[in-house]
Parts: C-alpha cells; structure tokens; sequence
C-alpha cells in the first residue's frame, strides 16, 4: 500500500518578489512623504527669515530644501527663494542673474513663480538692458494674480517707461494701463524711485551727467562700453554710495578701463548674448569707509 501524500500548495512564481517590492515601495512612498514635510517646514523657515531681511540665512535653507526630497510646487518655490537671496548678496554676479532669468522663463513652471522671478529679474537688468528688463516686468504684471507682485512689477515697470521714451512706444497699452492704475496702488508702490534710493545735492550731479549720456549721447554713439557695469551705471552707483566723490571713481575707472576688458578675468553674459568684464564698484570703493 503506497503512503499517502499530502497535498501541498505550489506558490506561484514571483508571488515573493511581487510582496517584496510592494514593501519598498510603500517604504519609499512613507519616505518621500517624511521628506516632503520636512522640506516644507524648511521652506517655511526660510521664508520667514526672507521676511526679516536675514538672505543669507534664507539662502542657506533653500539649499538644504532642495537638496531633500521636496515636491515640485516646493521645489519652485525654493529656486525662486535662493535665486533671490543670492541677488541680493553683496558678491551677487552673473549666477544669480541666470538663475532668475532660468525660473522666469521656465513655461514648467508655476505662473506665480515666474512673475516673481521676472519682477527681480527685470528690476536688476532695467538700467543694463532696459528691452529685456520691460519684457520680463510686462510678462509679471499683466500675468499675476498675486497683489503684491501685480504691485511690484507695476512700480517697476512705470519707473522703467517713464526714463525712456522709445519703450513707451512700443509699449502703450502697458504705459496707458500703469498711468490710469497707479493711482490704485499702495502708497508704498507708487514711489518711482526704490525706498532706500537717496536723493541729496551730492548725488544730483551723477544723475544729471549720467542721466543725459543715457538717453542723448549713449543711443546716439551705441553701447560702446567694455566693463559691467557700463560706466554710467557705475557712476550712478558711485555718486549714489560717495556723493561727488564719485566723478573721482569714476575717473579711476575711465583710465583703467583699456587693460581691465583685455584681461577679462571675470566676464559677464548681458540677457543679448554681449560679453562684458566684471568690474563692479565693490572692488574699488572699499577704501573708503561707510557710505554717507
């Protein structure tokens, strides 16, 4: 008599491996979501810190958000945080410039996000390139539907077609649009000029001689200037920070001009594809002390 067998149940192949990878991925999904709120709390933080004006601090946050596993809203968000605190940076260059640039002209990216980056990326190009500057700020201002960056691009785009008259040309429907709103704005947003922008009799000077070269003789003789910044802007930045010491700067600057842009040691890529030296007037007026 043959022994009886006992029947037994075949597991089917890959049953093992099918649970298996069902435990990762449940694992990596539990994860990704720890990660996630940990990167928005962080983003949180270095929001706040932004607020308090503390942009290294925020900077540094941003960094430590993106390199954790945020979601794409927070990750834009993040971008658009460290571009910022990186323009405002005292050592602040080309980086941070193609990184405000980059965010504004992603179509991937959140509508918000874009106005915004195009805001402080039109506000950093509106003196060097003043066509690209108003392109970016028309973009956030009919675009947003944020208040405060509506407000923003708006000022900034006013004070922009106010100093030049060929853009309001090609522009009218924004020219009209911003005269017949500003008088809506905050009282805060209807200053032309930015808030910490000192106007005295020292720095009339600079902006006369500069604003004159500007709109007569520079569209006349073409950009002709080697250095970024171009030396109008730099003597407007001079006479702003020194007052008529300035015109000395600037002086400096007009005689070591030749030998900077042949050594080109740092260059900068202007939104139009020019390539212009770095000279910044950081490197040269830190002998001077404190701003009056």
């Amino acid at each position: 008599m043959e022994p009886t067998r006992t029947p037994t149940t075949r597991r089917r192949p890959g049953h093992a491996g099918r649970g298996a990878a069902t435990l990762l991925l449940a694992t990596l999904v539990a994860w990704s979501a720890q990660g996630s709120g940990k990167a928005a709390d962080a983003l949180s933080l270095a929001e706040a810190l932004a607020a308090e004006g503390q942009w290294s601090l925020a900077g540094a946050e941003c960094r430590r958000v993106l390199l954790g596993v945020p979601d794409t809203a927070t990750a834009g968000r993040a971008r658009l945080l460290a571009a910022r605190a990186q323009a405002r940076r005292p050592d602040a260059g080309a980086a941070a410039v193609a990184a405000l640039e980059e965010l504004w002209r992603n179509a991937d990216l959140d509508t918000e996000i874009r106005c915004a980056a195009a805001v402080e990326w039109g506000r950093l190009w509106a003196a060097e390139a003043p066509r690209e500057a108003g392109d970016a700020l028309n973009f956030a201002y009919f675009q947003t539907r944020d208040t405060a960056t509506f407000h923003q691009a708006g000022r900034a785009l006013f004070a922009l077609l106010r100093k030049n008259r060929a853009l309001r040309r090609e522009q009218p429907l924004a020219w009209q649009t911003l005269q017949s709103c500003r008088g809506t704005w905050p009282a805060d947003s209807m200053a032309v000029r930015p808030p910490s922008t000192r106007f005295t009799w020292q720095t009339l000077p600079g902006r006369l001689i500069g604003g004159f070269y500007r709109r007569q003789i520079g569209p006349a003789i073409g950009m002709r200037c080697e250095l970024h910044p171009s030396c109008s802007a730099y003597l407007l930045e001079a006479c702003q920070a020194h007052g008529l010491l300035g015109f000395s700067l600037l002086a400096d600057r007009l005689v070591r001009e030749p030998s900077v842009a042949a050594a080109r040691e740092q260059t900068v890529t202007l939104p139009d594809g020019r390539t212009r030296t770095a000279d910044p007037l950081r490197a040269h007026d830190f002998w001077m002390g404190a701003t009056p």
